[in-house]
């Protein structure tokens, strides 16, 4: 996120108390993700560099939402979407890969984020995840 993106960011009106799963494997852009989502009144879970730590923190916990990286560090991230499309948890799959690059299934037909994304990207998202379904 950009330094100019920070201080222009809204306050997060929408999203107070939106519980939200990050898995990534990049400690740094997890740990900036989770920043950003705090700030605009989320609650993170713990994040997940992994595919087995994402299954264990959906085992003990259902967030509201998920914001998947394509290629977690024990591999892709399709079983992590398909036990949050059986609990009927919305997820949006964040990636520098085009959506169109997105190989597996359980991936392919999820909202898409791409890296790098901006603050109303990121809000507009979830903004979507979050949305009554018709």
């Amino acid at each position: 996120m950009r330094d100019e993106e920070r201080a222009a960011r809204p306050n997060g009106a929408g999203l107070h108390g939106l519980k939200v799963l990050v898995a990534e494997d990049d400690g740094l852009l997890a740990l900036d993700l989770a920043c950003t989502l705090r700030e605009l009144g989320c609650v993170v879970l713990p994040a997940a560099p992994s595919v087995a730590g994402a299954l264990a923190i959906l085992a003990a916990e259902r967030p509201d939402v998920a914001l998947l990286d394509l290629s977690l560090a024990d591999g892709s991230a399709a079983p992590v979407a398909a036990a949050l499309a059986a609990a009927g948890v919305p997820f949006a799959v964040v990636t520098g890969y085009a959506a169109g690059e997105i190989g597996e299934a359980a991936l392919r037909g999820a909202p898409h984020l791409g890296k790098p994304y901006g603050l109303r990207d990121l809000r507009a998202t979830l903004a979507r995840l979050s949305a009554p379904s018709p």
